[in-house]
């Protein structure tokens, strides 16, 4: 998850509606906030983007703002969306113009991209985005099983089958 610092009660709520899919085995939510003491952590958050299959990011004007969110790891993310396929999530949490950044072409969630503080009620607009992170966990996991089994079935073919 790729949020600015001031934007930490979004990143803690958004943690709370994953919490169902982390149980299920679906997802290990990562941020930075597992850094512990005396590590590297731009190194220890490079790390994960590089391994990272779903990327969030928190998009709020103070993430647009964030010298280490928007020249250090956005462009690791996009760069592995481009060409790796990572699913990129933009979170609209608060309003920003998203024409002109580099994940503006991607699709956002709340899905109507409606900011999920001009919700009447936030936690109804978390459930979507938790819903759609599932669905992409869900995609994920599926694609994976199905590579897995033709690679199998192709290595075990013998020849003029």
């Amino acid at each position: 998850m790729s949020y600015a610092r001031g934007d930490e009660s979004y990143r803690r709520r958004l943690e709370v509606h994953l919490a169902q899919l982390r149980r299920d085995g679906l997802v290990d939510v990562w941020s930075d906030r597992v850094v512990e003491a005396g590590s590297d952590w731009a190194r220890d958050i490079q790390n994960r983007l590089a391994t990272a299959d779903i990327v969030i990011l928190l998009v709020t004007p103070d993430f647009v703002a964030s010298r280490h969110c928007f020249e250090k790891e956005l462009p690791e993310a996009m760069r592995r969306h481009e060409e790796e396929g990572v699913r990129i999530l933009p979170v609209h949490v608060k309003t920003v113009d998203t024409a002109n950044l580099p994940f503006g072409k991607l699709q956002g969630l709340p899905a109507d991209l409606r900011p999920i503080v001009a919700w009447r009620h936030a936690d109804d607009a978390w459930s979507q985005v938790a819903r759609r992170v599932r669905e992409a966990a869900e995609e994920i996991l599926r694609t994976r099983s199905e590579l897995s089994w033709q690679r199998d079935r192709l290595g075990h073919e013998l020849p003029g089958d």
